[in-house]
This record gives C-alpha cells, sequence and structure tokens, in this order.
C-alpha cells in the first residue's frame, strides 16, 4: 500500500545546518521541500546572495522541491528601518529577535500552509520537548552552539508545527555528516556571525549609510563622565552601545565604558564597569507558554547575551504589562532593546525586550 509522507516545509540558507537538517529529514520519512527567503542582496556586490544559489543546488542533489521567496520590501520595512531607528532612539536594536518574530517565522506558516506542509524545519541549534502537556524549545546538546535564546518569539502553536532535526547533534556531528556523504564543500563552510544583513562586525558604515539614504545627519556630540564633567567629542549618539569599551577615542588612566546614552542631548556618559552594574530591569513586549512558570519554587534563569552570560533572578508581571526582572547578582551592560530570554533549566518559558 502506498503511504504517503509527511510533508515538511523547511527554511533553507545555504549553510551546512540547514542542508544537514535536509539530509536528516530525509532520513526520517519526510518529504522536504526547501524554501529560501530573499531578504537582502549581498553587502558587499549588491546582487542576490550566493546563498540562494547554494541552497537551490543542494536541493537539486537531494531531489526535492525548493523555493526562493523575494521578501526584500518586508525585510526592510519589517527589520531594515526597526534596526535604523533604534538607533536613532538611542536603543540597541535586536534585529534577529524582530526578524523571527514578525518575518521568519510568519512566511515560513504562510508558504507551509500554502505548499500543504504540516510541519515547519529549521538548521537551528534547539530542542522541543513537552512539559505538562505544553510544547517548550529547550536548549541543544551543543551548548557552544545553542540557538535556543533567539527563539522566545515562537508561539506555542509555531512550535507545535516545528522540527528542528539538529537538537541532539554538536556542529561537529554535522560537518561529519555532510562530509560522510559526500557534501564536502557543504561540511567545510564557515559559520554565518553577527548581523545577517551587515559586512563584518561592525554595524555603524551600515548605519551611516543608511542614514545617508534617508537624508538624516547626526552631527558630532559630547562626552561626558557619570558626574557630568566634559571629557570630549563624539561622533553622534547612534554609534555607540551601552557597555562599548572600545572604539571610543578618549584616553584615560582608567578603562572608560559608554553607560547611558541621551539622543536629545546627542551626549554619551562614560563611567567604569561599576557604573554599568544594575540589580534590576524591566522586559516589555513579552511573550511566554504559560505566565505560572514565573511562579516556580527555584530561580528562573535571564540570559541578556547570547553567549555565555546566565543569572538567577525573581520575575514578576507589573500593572502597565511589563515584567520587572529582579537579578540575585547584579548584572552588567543591560541595554534597552536587546531581548531576554528566561530559562528553568533547559527550558525557554519565554523572553521579552529591555525596556528603560
Amino acid at each position: 500500500i502506498m503511504t504517503s509522507k509527511p510533508k515538511v516545509l523547511l527554511g533553507m540558507s545555504g549553510g551546512t545546518d540547514s542542508s544537514v537538517s535536509a539530509m536528516l529529514l530525509q532520513d526520517q520519512g519526510f518529504e522536504v521541500t526547501g524554501i529560501t527567503l530573499y531578504m537582502f542582496d549581498d553587502p558587499v556586490t549588491g546582487t542576490a546572495p550566493s546563498f540562494l544559489n547554494d541552497a537551490s543546488n543542494l536541493a537539486k542533489q537531494l531531489n526535492f522541491k525548493h523555493y526562493i521567496v523575494d521578501v526584500r520590501a518586508r525585510f526592510r520595512k519589517n527589520v531594515i528601518d526597526y534596526f535604523v531607528g533604534e538607533y536613532l532612539s538611542g536603543r540597541t536594536p535586536f534585529p534577529c529577535i524582530v526578524c523571527n518574530r514578525t518575518l521568519k517565522w510568519a512566511i515560513l506558516e504562510e508558504e507551509a500552509d500554502r505548499l500543504d506542509c504540516t510541519y515547519i524545519s529549521t538548521g537551528h541549534y534547539a530542542r522541543i520537548k513537552t512539559v505538562n502537556g505544553r510544547p517548550y524549545i529547550h536548549k541543544a546538546v551543543d551548548e557552544d552552539k545553542d540557538q535556543s535564546f533567539f527563539l522566545w518569539t515562537m508561539t506555542e502553536a509555531q512550535i507545535r508545527r516545528t522540527i528542528f532535526p539538529l537538537g541532539d547533534y554538536t556542529k561537529t556531528n554535522v560537518r561529519q555528516i555532510a562530509a560522510e556523504r559526500g557534501f564536502h564543500s557543504v561540511s567545510r563552510k564557515k559559520d554565518s556571525m553577527g548581523v545577517c544583513f551587515i559586512e563584518g562586525t561592525d554595524y555603524r558604515p551600515f548605519l551611516k549609510q543608511e542614514l545617508d539614504r534617508r537624508g538624516i545627519y547626526i552631527p558630532p556630540g559630547q562626552f561626558f563622565d557619570t558626574r557630568g564633567a566634559y571629557l570630549g567629542s563624539n561622533e553622534g549618539y547612534p554609534f555607540y552601545t551601552i557597555g562599548q569599551r572600545r572604539g571610543l577615542g578618549i584616553y584615560l588612566n582608567r578603562a572608560l565604558y559608554a553607560v547611558s546614552i541621551d539622543p536629545s542631548a546627542n551626549t554619551v556618559r562614560l563611567g567604569s564597569f561599576q557604573d554599568l552594574l544594575k540589580d534590576s530591569m524591566y522586559v516589555e513586549n513579552f511573550q511566554l507558554i504559560d505566565s505560572d512558570d514565573l511562579n516556580c519554587p527555584e530561580p528562573l534563569i535571564v540570559k541578556i547575551r547570547y553567549r555565555k552570560q546566565a543569572t538567577p533572578c525573581r520575575v514578576e508581571p507589573t500593572d502597565n504589562n511589563r515584567l520587572k526582572v529582579t537579578f540575585l547578582e547584579p548584572l552588567s551592560a543591560i541595554a534597552a532593546g536587546q531581548g531576554a530570554a528566561f530559562y528553568i533549566g533547559d527550558r525557554v518559558i519565554g523572553g521579552g525586550i529591555i525596556g528603560e
């Protein structure tokens, strides 16, 4: 008897992770359809990025359908305009979170419905497990590659139809799988770092270019210390982020950090590392799978940075639809606009955007 295979729509970036995800899904008996979102042009050449072809070629080799969806206009409106706007507001944007929330998963769902795919999949390093009858994102086996921090924006309905094939693998395993199957160039691809639409790791040249596009000129501003003493001129407040130490252009006999930014005065206050430490913060635009998780008897863990950092905390809802997060040990470089993810052990219970 012919039985039809379950259908899954796989988001493909042309890289090692989504390519190996396709192989693993086929091994598991799924009928894979690939989709690649054409979100932006190559930052260097200004033409279609090479990963579109890489994804198409892999789909041909593995014999499944692949679609490219041009979402450049949506990406510019939802992600790039937001990115520029946050810096102009003196905040630090978190484009990956906003892209996941307003663009990537929404389009994956729309296209999965259109193509009659029951499931959605990506090459993220994360796992899904059910707790008390509800699905939750959990950390991946590979602590170093774990991407659960970026996935708190997923709704319960989205998690229910998502498959993360790489959650139980290390990056080394994934490269080995590609090599063993003869996909040597796939196995050797470099990991993408930083913001996907920016060349390199410095956002400032991109921001300058985008401000020029809009006819916005930010004049040089001023640096002050925390007591209000003038320290020198700065390049303009949007070109600094809270916690920044390098590239300030101010040299005293002690380490200085950007501790606050005032867009209306075009000033940046510099202080010591101690001045960056806080005991609490507020989180807005938050999302929780189950608000009862906040009453967990053990301390929750909050992460405000993708790498390594994890701080025990208490989280209480406030009456103006925010969460007050009280740290059990002080935390540094808390920047408004960045993301915060909440964990119980390895389980992501939700997250939000850091407020003023």
